[in-house]
């Protein structure tokens, strides 16, 4: 009866560089759908690293297009259109 709110959440490793975790990613997604559970990806940014959601050569502040998304970018825009 509690509501739930995952805050920061990502699919690479914790320090935010790391490779991305597809296996883990869908075991957590499986978990999300299962208790509807609502989340917010982590990290909305350009930044040259694995947890950006915005290809670092993107330099626009909104409006992205698919092709301006990095690899976990996509992957959330995706999970979030019900594109799995």
């Amino acid at each position: 009866g509690l509501p739930v709110y995952i805050s920061e959440c990502s699919i690479v490793d914790a320090p935010g560089n790391g490779p991305v975790d597809y296996t883990s990613a869908e075991e957590w997604l499986s978990l999300i759908r299962t208790y509807g559970i609502s989340y917010n990806a982590w990290s909305l940014c350009n930044k040259n690293e694995s947890s950006a959601l915005i290809d670092p050569s993107c330099s626009k502040y909104s409006g992205w297009s698919e092709g301006e998304l990095s690899e976990t970018g996509k992957w959330f825009r995706n999970e979030i259109r019900g594109e799995f």
